[in-house]
């Protein structure tokens, strides 16, 4: 099984990118590319999964680009986002991102956030009805349409998880790999889908 991590990081803010490999690794074979890198026409035929870092930019400055959006459209295995990533999954499929005043930082596990789990299923199976996790963003997703479902919420972040329906495209603002063993089970949530649906997608030929 291979996820593609795409790095949407800074030089200066590429030890972030550890704690991705590090929680990817104990899944799935792992290959990284850099955001610039992911253009609508990348070639994912030999990945089961697509994983979406976090980063320092914002998307109130407009600090993406539209082909990073229109690759994200075009993703037709299981893609998780996180923080920056959850933020353009949502803007790629006609979501709008607001930015706060203040930076949100609750650090896991001494202030972590109680992140309350509105939709069980998928993600959050098994998982009971809140969890801990860590936060650290200045910007939210607001959900204006239907097309996607939301998963979780918190006293900070009325959109904490997000799936788009009909698909296995999942964001999360917090940060799920220095979360603990709580990230280390969404991920294993995570990876059941992509099993599944690879098990699909080899049925089909």
């Amino acid at each position: 099984m291979l996820t593609l991590i795409v790095d949407s990081y800074a030089q200066k803010y590429k030890k972030y990118v550890t704690d991705y490999l590090v929680l990817v690794a104990g899944f799935s074979d792992l290959r990284l590319i850099q955001e610039q890198e992911a253009v609508p026409g990348y070639d994912l035929s030999s990945v089961d999964a697509v994983f979406l870092s976090g980063s320092e930019k914002y998307l109130t400055r407009g600090e993406y680009s539209r082909d990073y959006l229109e690759f994200t459209r075009g993703v037709r295995v299981p893609l998780l986002g996180v923080c920056y990533g959850h933020q353009i999954l949502a803007v790629a499929h006609g979501q709008d991102v607001i930015r706060y005043p203040y930076l949100v930082r609750k650090k896991y596990p001494k202030t972590a956030e109680r992140v309350d789990i509105v939709k069980s299923a998928s993600l959050f199976r098994g998982m009971g009805t809140s969890i801990s996790a860590d936060e650290s963003h200045r910007e939210e997703v607001v959900l204006r349409d239907r097309k996607f479902d939301l998963l979780a919420s918190s006293s900070s972040c009325k959109v904490e998880a997000i799936r788009l329906k009909n698909s296995n495209h999942f964001g999360l603002q917090f940060h799920l790999e220095r979360s603990g063993e709580y990230g280390v089970r969404i991920m294993r949530n995570f990876y059941q889908i992509v099993r599944s649906a690879k098990r699909c997608r080899d049925a089909s030929g």
